[in-house]
């Protein structure tokens, strides 16, 4: 989401909730970077994704994303 986005901060808001998906969630990063929180089990991991990364978020994983403020 480029950085003048005139929804930018809505959606922002919207993926740091927790939330899955019923399927799987694959990102591919073109520019930027951003942090995966991925909640599994009992346990949390956070993985930078910056250009160039691939991330596939497995269906039924409680996960956020935040794309930072800039």
């Amino acid at each position: 989401i480029a950085p003048d986005h005139p929804q930018r901060d809505e959606m922002r808001a919207k993926f740091l909730d927790e939330h899955f998906h019923k399927e799987d969630e694959v990102r591919f990063f073109v520019g930027g970077s951003g942090l995966f929180t991925l909640h599994v089990g009992e346990r949390v991991y956070e993985v930078l994704c910056e250009a160039g990364d691939l991330i596939s978020v497995p269906d039924s994983t409680q996960h956020w994303f935040d794309m930072g403020p800039e």
